[in-house]
């Protein structure tokens, strides 16, 4: 059996389909997840993928590299559809149906088309440094190095609600998820805190 040692960002792909998708030096490694052997290998051109997300449904998987170079390929033959530049290093990246988000360390929320990354939205959502994003049902929650934490909108980033970095419960938050229907969220400080929020 293979191991996969290093690697980063792991992602599943689907609960039809026992692959999961990993990050590892210049190359994007596709691993049984019932097995853990290696089923696929994706190369890139750049030193290092750092971030990866994907639509299994669309057969699309979007990578991102420490340049902040953005690529959508198709997860089946690795045929490359797009690819562009970001301004700012790239945190956090979440594909939809229709849609590719991609957080920017320096606090922009980017929004492009999955299909071509021709660009649909663009807001500031943070004075600092961003370091996660989440998709909630209709929103997209942030969160940067000094605590604040953003709700945006999918459809056209607009400000949905703020919790200011100076809130005790979120100061110094690190990370978020949401993996429920029940609208709840957590998020992880750097002090071992864990706060739930709906």
């Amino acid at each position: 059996m293979s191991t996969v040692t290093s690697a980063k960002n792991i992602i599943h792909s689907s609960h039809e389909t026992p692959l999961c998708f990993c990050c590892k030096g210049r190359v994007i490694r596709a691993v049984n997840s019932e097995t853990g052997e290696i089923a696929c290998t994706y190369p890139s051109a750049a030193v290092s993928v750092s971030i990866l997300t994907m639509n299994p449904d669309l057969d699309v998987m979007v990578s991102c590299d420490d340049n902040g170079v953005i690529m959508a390929r198709a997860t089946k033959t690795s045929n490359r559809f797009w690819s562009k530049a970001m301004k700012a290093q790239v945190v956090s990246l979440e594909a939809t149906d229709f849609l590719l988000f991609a957080l920017l360390s320096n606090g922009r929320l980017e929004c492009c088309w999955l299909t071509d990354g021709s660009p649909l939205w663009s807001r500031a959502v943070s004075k600092a440094r961003s370091n996660n994003m989440i998709l909630v049902e209709t929103l997209l929650i942030t969160t940067s190095t000094i605590g604040q934490i953003s709700a945006s909108s999918m459809l056209d980033g607009s400000s949905q609600w703020d919790i200011a970095p100076a809130s005790p419960s979120t100061k110094d938050c690190i990370n978020c998820l949401n993996d429920n229907d029940d609208g709840l969220v957590a998020f992880g400080t750097r002090g071992g805190k864990v706060i739930v929020r709906r």
